[in-house]
């Protein structure tokens, strides 16, 4: 759920930044620095919103998620390591 909020909102600034660009391209033209700007602040919210995008797909859910995140918790020691006496 918070994930498609992220998403919506992501999706919202993408379209508000696309239109920025392509307004100061048209005043500016293409190689502007101003459109340079935009174009890069734009990359960094569609890498964002992939990013979620790989998140979501990759997501594991049930028994093995449950294990994975106990076994990650786990503390591992050194091995115990036991003297048997000699005969």
């Amino acid at each position: 759920m918070a994930d498609s909020i992220q998403k919506d909102e992501l999706m919202k600034r993408i379209a508000e930044k696309r239109k920025l660009m392509i307004n100061a391209a048209e005043l500016n033209g293409y190689t502007s620095g101003e459109v340079v700007k935009y174009s890069q602040q734009l990359d960094m919210l569609l890498n964002k919103y992939q990013q979620i995008e790989l998140e979501e797909k990759n997501k594991t859910n049930g028994p093995f998620r449950v294990f994975v995140t106990k076994m990650k918790s786990l503390t591992f020691q050194e091995p115990v390591v036991y003297q048997t006496a000699e005969k």
